[in-house]
């Protein structure tokens, strides 16, 4: 931007041009594929979470701490002052298919509670109980085994992995918090919904036949 901003007020010679190189085209061209591979892969991972839920209201409880791992790997990236490489990109891949599995464990369970007869928000607060240490433990060795990758000097033809493992950590860490608070609360607005809406069609349905068994007689 600050590049366009100077050259914007440069009048070219007759026959001159300027452009930001091959290079950034390039890069422009990556971060376009990027954004499209991440859209596909939360695409892929909401719909494989409704066959699984049989639903496709309550898998966006889950998809929920998506934006909550983004958000952690943005701060330790610019505490560690790393930068946004291709390595950083993929760790975002990663994180998607990665944060959502708290998550499922922990629906998965509170939906078990429910079926057994519990109440929805005693399910909730007994599932999240049950589910922390589980939880907590497979975060836990996911980032410590990836603590090495992050402070290594590894590479890979220049391109160093730390990035990559700083985005898991950073996204990992925070997700794996803010799912035990934000998921909770998502399925319980969600699942107030698809109840609400459940009631709706069935009162609909009933109104349209109770309708159509009193113009049978008329006609």
């Amino acid at each position: 931007k600050d590049v366009d901003a100077v050259m914007s007020g440069i009048e070219m010679p007759p026959g001159y041009s300027w452009s930001k190189g091959r290079r950034f085209e390039e890069l422009s061209e990556s971060d376009d594929s990027m954004k499209f591979g991440l859209l596909l892969a939360a695409t892929f991972v909401l719909l494989l979470m409704g066959v699984l839920f049989e639903s496709f209201i309550l898998p966006f409880s889950i998809i929920m701490s998506v934006p909550m791992a983004f958000i952690g790997s943005y701060w330790l990236m610019w505490i560690s002052g790393s930068v946004f490489t291709p390595m950083a990109g993929t760790g975002t891949l990663i994180l998607i298919g990665i944060v959502v599995n708290n998550g499922i464990v922990l629906i998965d369970h509170v939906n078990t509670l429910r079926k057994q007869g519990m109440p929805k928000m005693e399910a909730i607060v007994v599932g999240s109980r049950n589910r922390l240490r589980p939880i907590l433990m497979t975060a836990c060795t996911t980032i410590m085994g990836l603590v090495p990758l992050a402070v290594g000097k590894a590479s890979l033809v220049g391109i160093p992995y730390s990035p990559l493992a700083i985005t898991v950590i950073g996204g990992l860490t925070t997700s794996t918090l803010l799912t035990l608070l934000v998921v909770p609360v998502f399925y319980s607005m969600l699942d107030s919904l698809r109840e609400y809406m459940g009631n709706v069609t069935w009162s609909l349905a009933r109104r349209t036949g109770s309708t159509s068994t009193q113009a049978e007689p008329g006609a």
